[in-house]
């Protein structure tokens, strides 16, 4: 499925190249804004309640209405959007961004 080498390929590189932001917006499939309330893509929703937030550097989804309140980051989302590990959902960010990171060719920082 992904190609090359990933000796780089680490998510401090990534969030060194492109923001927290972007990866939320491609693989949410919808634009964060933080003023405005969320259907959680992750179960069947029909009142919005989800919001993006930031922490310690950290943009975050929550969803109040979960029972068990799952919060995910950026990259716990496309774990869950697209059934993939993490070594794997990195890989996907960098072929889905042309970062060049498994091609040995990283694009400058």
């Amino acid at each position: 499925m992904f190609k090359g080498r990933v000796d780089n390929l680490t998510k401090a590189f990534i969030l060194s190249v492109i923001s927290q932001e972007e990866i939320m917006n491609r693989f949410l499939g919808f634009p964060v804004d933080y003023k405005k309330k969320y259907k959680n893509p992750f179960r069947q929703d029909k009142n919005p309640g989800c919001i993006f937030y930031w922490q310690n550097s950290t943009l975050y989804f929550k969803d109040f209405a979960d029972p068990i309140r799952v919060v995910r980051d950026c990259f716990q989302a496309i774990i869950e959007t697209q059934g993939l590990n993490y070594n794997d959902i990195l890989k996907l960010i960098d072929e889905h961004f042309k970062l060049g990171i498994q091609e040995g060719n990283p694009i400058d920082v």
